[in-house]
């Protein structure tokens, strides 16, 4: 009969020399039980701290794993419903933070809960208040913050955080651009008559120059012509600005107006008598010191008349037309109406964006102002309100603005007595020239009262035009020689009328000499 021992193992957690940790057997009854030794943990264990001081016996004593994970980041559209229900706390601490810090916003680490949930509503509140007034920096952040979790938008808050598919940033709907005509590059041109800056390079023969080889290739510098480099300068601005429209296919005019440029004192520094083209150029750009008067002498009616007829112009219809053109100006745009002689809407457009703007100046003749403009559609909705609703009316030789203010100002308003001229090129194409005696009605600066007399020379550009269906250089030559030769016929009558011929001072005189 075998006697049966039973081995008791006592096996107290002890650490080795080598940080391992190991079992230890002790044999209390029985025989040949050797000590034994086991690697106990292949993994690492992770132990609570406690705010005092920690020692090996302390942690031996008293294993503790803590079986915490890593916290699921929160996306943007839960964020905003839980906001949206009075539920942040529900969050936990590192979420808010982790969303904050998306952000670009920093919070304290040792920040208590209600102090983070606090920072989230701040932040939710001014998100939300930009995003309802419309500002363009809150469409594009919101944009920015959809896009770090794969969707735009905050999600539609009644809907359970359901959201739109992603799509890509429209840069005219988030305020960027107001219509495509802002979105052309525009340009900017101060032309002087009969001046230049250009020179002509010319091969000069220098066989017969002491110490010079027959053979020697040089050039000297010449005077260039100064229509020739005027008209060079205008068309080649004139061709890029077209290109830039035609890439966004859109309709233009391209308009000469005869008149004056006036500039203000602050055009000019002190005791500056001659400035350069270009600097006075910048300047005109930049700051606009200048005014505008598009304006002719009465006198001048029978020669213009007879010049169109010289040059196969014909006129449109036998009398002149009456009309009354108006400016409503809106929370954010403006209008341009034209009313007939019954005082009824007929025709509502938008206002004219300047792509190109160019000055022909000159000391004796009237100026030339030359614009290629376009002007966006205006909705069928804005044309049938306007056509619908009155605009004036006449009451004891007067007028009277009648325009209900919810759709608008009327700020200017003039009667218009209008004559079309027009006539077709070589090519097809028609140049109208149109002569108006106009008569302000409603005005608001200074410069827009007295009654006055304009001529207009326009043509119509399409937006094909920069391919094989209109030849834009020639069009835009033929269109400022004909400005040109209307400036020099007004000469004598617009200087005796307005006597606007500059006093040369005596600074002005020495440059001059």
């Amino acid at each position: 009969m075998l006697l049966t021992h039973r081995l008791t193992l006592s096996m107290p957690l002890v650490r080795s020399g080598c940080g391992r940790l190991s079992w230890q057997s002790t044999r209390t009854r029985g025989t040949c039980c050797p000590s034994l030794t086991v690697a106990a943990l292949c993994a690492s264990h992770r132990y609570q701290s406690s705010p005092g001081p920690t020692n090996d016996d302390a942690r031996a004593s008293g294993p503790q794993v803590a079986l915490t994970s890593r916290t699921a980041k929160v996306k943007y559209e839960e964020v905003w419903q839980l906001w949206n229900e009075g539920n942040l706390f529900s969050l936990h601490v590192a979420q808010m933070r982790d969303f904050l810090a998306d952000v670009g916003i920093i919070v304290d680490p040792t920040a208590k809960k209600a102090a983070v949930v606090r920072r989230m509503e701040a932040y939710l509140h001014d998100k939300d208040s930009s995003e309802r007034h419309g500002g363009a920096a809150a469409a594009v952040g919101a944009a920015k913050g959809a896009g770090k979790e794969g969707e735009q938008g905050y999600g539609n808050w009644a809907g359970a955080g359901a959201t739109q598919p992603e799509t890509l940033l429209d840069l005219a709907q988030a305020g960027f651009y107001q219509g495509t005509a802002n979105m052309v590059p525009k340009a900017f041109q101060l032309l002087t008559t009969g001046s230049c800056a250009e020179a002509v390079v010319s091969r000069v023969n220098t066989s017969t120059f002491p110490g010079f080889p027959a053979n020697t290739e040089c050039y000297t510098l010449s005077s260039s012509d100064a229509t020739g480099a005027l008209q060079t300068r205008y068309s080649k601005v004139l061709q890029w600005c077209l290109l830039n429209m035609n890439n966004l296919r859109m309709d233009g005019e391209l308009t000469v107006e005869l008149g004056k440029l006036l500039l203000t004192p602050a055009a000019m520094r002190y005791g500056e008598a001659v400035v350069s083209v270009y600097t006075l150029q910048q300047r005109l750009q930049l700051t606009k010191p200048y005014t505008w008067v598009s304006t002719a002498p009465e006198s001048a009616i029978p020669l213009v008349d007879a010049f169109l007829t010289e040059r196969g112009f014909q006129p449109v219809r036998k009398n002149a037309r009456l009309t009354y053109e108006g400016g409503i100006k809106r929370a954010k745009d403006k209008l341009e109406v034209v009313l007939n002689d019954q005082m009824k809407v007929e025709g509502v457009y938008g206002e004219w964006v300047d792509v190109q703007t160019a000055f022909c100046t000159s000391v004796e003749k009237p100026d030339c102002r030359i614009l290629l403009r376009s002007r966006p559609a205006v909705s069928a909705q804005d044309r049938e309100t306007y056509t619908r609703i009155p605009v004036i009316e006449f009451a004891d030789d007067d007028v009277n603005d009648v325009l209900p203010p919810e759709n608008g100002q009327l700020v200017y308003l003039s009667e218009n007595e209008t004559r079309h001229f027009e006539r077709l090129n070589d090519k097809g194409i028609a140049i109208a020239v149109r002569e108006t005696k106009r008569q302000p009605l409603i005005v608001l600066r200074d410069e827009e009262e007295d009654p006055r007399l304009e001529y207009q020379i326009s043509v119509t550009i399409p937006a094909s035009a920069g391919s094989h269906t209109m030849d834009v250089r020639a069009v835009g030559l033929e269109v400022l020689t004909l400005a040109d030769e209307m400036s020099t016929l007004l000469k004598e009558p617009f200087n005796e009328a307005y006597r606007c011929a500059p006093a040369l001072g005596a600074g002005s005189v020495a440059a001059t000499a």
